[in-house]
């Protein structure tokens, strides 16, 4: 399930109604919990957003261009995952992993 991408429910910050998302696993915490990274659609310029498009993924599509947020992680139980939207390829998740650990290196 790692490098999958599902439509979630994703949380949000200011506890508003949330909306489905896309969202990356990168993780696997055991007990049918998974570590997530959020994809947006607004490309806001910043530098620490990894642009994702349907060529990044090995299967499926993305609705639209997106981004990966890797500073936005939260773990989510498999049991609320909406549905498959692809697949990121082994490029693009190493690209998304790296930067990840490189927000936990200082």
């Amino acid at each position: 399930m790692v490098g999958d991408i599902f439509w979630v429910r994703l949380p949000r910050t200011d506890l508003s109604p949330d909306v489905p998302r896309p969202a990356l696993v990168v993780a696997d915490v055991g007990m049918g919990d998974w570590v997530m990274c959020r994809i947006t659609s607004r490309n806001s310029g910043r530098s620490d957003r990894i642009a994702i498009n349907t060529p990044d993924l090995g299967t499926g599509r993305l609705p639209r261009s997106s981004w990966v947020r890797p500073g936005r992680l939260f773990t989510l139980h498999e049991s609320v995952f909406q549905g498959l939207l692809g697949r990121a390829d082994r490029q693009k998740l190493a690209e998304v992993l790296a930067a990840i650990r490189g927000l936990f290196q200082g």
